[in-house]
């Protein structure tokens, strides 16, 4: 059984809870399952490049080294 996305998650919240109150038009969920699905991708590969990284001195000691360097703004 395939797991469920955040993005596809959080859509079927709003369609059940909302009432119609809030509306969202469809293309941005789907915007957003696109870059969601492009940053799991870049994750899966980031872990396949790591020991190459490590050659490098770019080792990732932990998912969240790599997530504040690659998806956090400062």
């Amino acid at each position: 059984m395939a797991q469920q996305t955040a993005v596809e998650w959080l859509e079927e919240q709003l369609n059940k809870w909302s009432d119609g109150r809030f509306y969202l038009p469809p293309h941005l969920f789907e915007q957003a399952k696109q870059m969601e699905e492009k940053q799991h991708s870049n994750t899966f590969l980031a872990g396949g490049r790591s020991a190459f990284n490590a050659a490098k001195g770019r080792d990732f000691a932990t998912f969240e080294d790599y997530y504040n360097e690659t998806y956090k703004k400062e």
